[in-house]
């Protein structure tokens, strides 16, 4: 039985998450939670791996550079039909596993790109404010032993990621995502996929502070691969930051916002090698 396609920017709602104690479900039937990841991640990994390479779907664009890093960046869009009209953009670069400046190991990658995904992700990017973690499923992954289809060491939560806008009279965003982490059982692979979730099927658990933001969502794929001593960093993303700000307008700036990540994040495992942290 073909399984529903759930990466969208149409966020997902309690009835739709497997259970959790926390979360109510009003009696429903919910997905088991194991065959929900395998699905998940099945359909994140073929995005990423057939998807993104069709030219019946994805555009080539621009190859960027963004310094320090060493490695081109090849840029991808597309228009994906779905409910709304999704606009994704995605970007590939190809790095040296070495703990040189330009670049980064293996071991770098797969421990901050995958693990601890979220805190590492405000750690390097400037505009995220805070990734306040609301629900995990830690226990129940744990007790089939974290794997599913072809994954191993898999985490799934949901976060609050809260940005701030690069205009300054334009409120942070806040995006409530449903995080999906997991390595390859067999090679030296990783996955993370974000789904939104949506905020009023759900309690929220995380703590109100400062200024009022605007409800955004965005949902994404980002894989790495060691193959061959080069390390093959992907990811496909759509969003919509809501508010005031037209999607044209939005669709013009993305291609520079996936593509300065590499920057952030080879530049912050740079500064922590010579800082002598983790």
């Amino acid at each position: 039985m073909a399984t529903s396609s759930r990466i969208h920017l149409t966020p997902l709602t309690g009835t739709e998450l497997p259970h959790h104690k926390d979360i109510p479900s009003d009696g429903d039937k919910l997905p088991d939670l194991q065959t929900f990841l395998a699905e998940v991640l099945a359909e994140g990994d073929r995005f990423m791996s057939t998807t993104l390479h069709d030219g019946k779907v994805f555009k080539v664009g621009d190859v960027k550079h963004q310094p320090p890093a060493k490695a081109a960046i090849q840029i991808r869009s597309a228009v994906i039909p779905h409910q709304p009209t999704e606009n994704w953009f995605a970007r590939t670069s190809v790095h040296e596993d070495a703990a040189t400046d330009g670049t980064a190991t293996w071991a770098e990658f797969d421990g901050n790109l995958r693990a601890d995904h979220s805190d590492h992700e405000k750690d390097y990017t400037p505009s995220v404010l805070s990734a306040q973690k609301e629900y995990s499923w830690e226990q129940d992954i744990q007790a089939f032993g974290a794997t599913a289809g072809t994954w191993q060491d898999i985490t799934m939560e949901i976060r609050l990621m809260r940005h701030k806008m690069p205009v300054f009279f334009l409120k942070d965003r806040e995006f409530r995502v449903l995080v999906i982490t997991a390595r390859a059982q067999k090679w030296n692979r990783f996955i993370v996929v974000q789904i939104p979730v949506a905020r009023n099927t759900i309690p929220e658990t995380a703590s109100k502070a400062g200024q009022q933001a605007v409800n955004a969502i965005y949902c994404s794929v980002e894989t790495g691969e060691l193959l061959d001593g080069k390390i093959t960093w992907s990811m496909g993303t759509a969003s919509d930051a809501k508010g005031i700000l037209p999607m044209a307008l939005q669709k013009t700036q993305m291609a520079n916002a996936v593509a300065i990540d590499v920057s952030y994040f080879i530049k912050w495992r740079m500064d922590r090698r010579k800082s002598h942290a983790v």
